[in-house]
């Protein structure tokens, strides 16, 4: 951590954390410099440390939780720097919004959420006044956002949004007013102006950039049960109209990250083909509660794979399900759960789009670091002393049974998951003689942030596709990359 002393260019590091975090937020008290900050160290997904650091002198003290595990996602001071506000779990199944005396650490108030109780307040932003929170929070495949009163904890207002996912935006400098982002199925992102008194929201638009039109979607949340009785929540959406359709099944990453309702360039284009877009939150996801979380860790691992199962069994039931032109995509984590998929039920599926998945845990383990590896040893099993469990679970002893068409895509700079696991998988394939197209991103980490790089990703994963479905197209052709 660095501070810039007062108005001069100098800097000083003032403290040091031996673990993995961030700067979650600086207590002015008046002065200039400011005299002291908030540190979020993570320890996993569902254990942190919030550490008090005195600015003056870099001396840093525990400020929750004392003892035991807790998940912690956002921190912030009062507007006094009196308090210590943040959102936890306090290592059980209620999510919570806590007051601590910043002083002494000691609670001084506790709201508690009830719809549902499992939600992970994932952002807190204090008012310019002092006398209101926004807290966002994610209920795993959506999100909410809440307004309670600062001092009392008490709910002031629940923000009218529709259903989706976004983050919050700053106060109006009287704070009668809150700027959202907002995504939707129908909307990309869109800004709301809140009013902080009744909660109700308006979509700011341009008469000078109308809508574009879109193609019409049903979109929906769809509770699914697993082999065992577990039930998780899946995201379909779909295009409105008649007859049987392809179905891409998109697993998100983590493993402990989750799906959220909302709007999905992925989505829009494959609707746009007339093809269905399929979100699972199996066993695991994030937002659903500690247990959720953990039902997955170590030995449970291919419990989860019991859920993939449950949801290939229901959608072959579905009328607007063409049972023999399912795709299966997932990124990270999600990459890896295509893999698996295809070695183990290469039967199942008629194409696959890997990105940035892990093939190999063995290897994988040994090259990735930080706090993705702490996570994977907790999730996944440590190679050592879980040795044939990671043998058993990496798709790459397996390859053998792969012969679904598969596009791999990775970036050459990722330091999660080293590219050397997507060219390990496509110089296997290729060898056998496997459908692969595989594009490496020379300017990419994990994931696909720049403009050009997401344009062509999109573009070729669905041509890809598209050639594999022999799928004619219902508009116009797919632009060149």
């Amino acid at each position: 951590m660095r501070l810039s002393l007062g108005e001069t260019s100098e800097e000083a590091r003032v403290y040091e954390d031996s673990g993995l975090g961030f700067l979650a937020d600086v207590s002015a008290d008046g002065s200039a410099d400011g005299s002291h900050a908030l540190f979020l160290r993570f320890l996993s997904y569902q254990s942190a440390r919030l550490v008090l650091v005195d600015l003056k002198d870099g001396t840093a003290q525990l400020r929750y939780p004392m003892h035991g595990e807790a998940t912690i996602r956002a921190a912030a001071f009062s507007r006094e720097g009196d308090r210590i506000l943040l959102t936890t779990d306090g290592g059980s199944e209620q999510a919570s919004v806590i007051a601590l005396d910043t002083a002494s650490g000691q609670p001084l108030g506790r709201f508690d959420e009830t719809t549902p109780r499992t939600a992970t307040g994932e952002q807190l932003v204090v008012s310019p006044d002092g006398k209101q929170l926004a807290i966002v929070f994610n209920a795993g495949d959506q999100q909410f956002i809440r307004l309670l009163y600062a001092i009392s904890l008490k709910q002031a207002a629940e923000v009218e949004l529709p259903l989706g996912a976004g983050r919050i935006g700053e106060y109006s400098p009287d704070g009668k007013q809150l700027a959202v982002t907002w995504r939707t199925p129908a909307h990309q992102s869109s800004v709301y102006l809140v009013d902080t008194r009744s909660g109700s929201a308006t979509r700011l638009t341009s008469p000078e950039i109308p809508d574009a039109p879109a193609p019409a979607l049903l979109t929906s949340i769809e509770t699914l049960t697993s082999q065992d009785g577990l039930r998780f929540p899946v995201i379909v959406t779909r295009p409105d109209t008649n007859g049987r359709h392809p179905v891409i099944v998109d697993f998100h990453g983590g493993p402990a990250g989750s799906a959220s309702i909302g709007w999905s360039l992925s989505a829009s284009l494959a609707n746009a083909y007339d093809i269905a877009y399929v979100q699972p939150n199996i066993r695991g996801s994030g937002g659903f509660g500690r247990a959720f979380e953990a039902s997955d860790d170590g030995a449970r691992r291919r419990d989860s794979f019991k859920d993939i199962d449950a949801l290939v069994d229901w959608l072959r039931r579905q009328p607007w399900v063409d049972p023999d032109r399912l795709i299966v995509k997932g990124s990270s984590y999600g990459g890896y759960l295509v893999v698996q998929q295809l070695a183990e039920h290469p039967q199942r599926w008629r194409a696959g789009i890997d990105q940035f998945g892990i093939v190999d845990l063995i290897s994988f383990m040994g090259t990735t670091t930080g706090l993705v590896r702490k996570n994977y040893l907790r999730e996944i099993g440590d190679p050592q002393t879980d040795h044939a469990r990671l043998v058993d679970l990496s798709p790459i002893n397996k390859i053998e049974a792969m012969r679904t068409p598969l596009f791999i895509y990775a970036g050459a700079n990722d330091p999660r998951v080293p590219r050397a696991q997507s060219d390990m998988l496509a110089s296997h394939l290729q060898a056998k003689g496997v459908p692969v197209e595989y594009m490496l991103a020379p300017n990419e980490g994990h994931g696909a942030e720049l403009p050009s790089t997401q344009r062509e990703l999109a573009v070729r994963s669905m041509r890809f596709i598209l050639n594999v479905l022999d799928q004619p197209s219902p508009g116009q052709p797919l632009p060149q990359h």
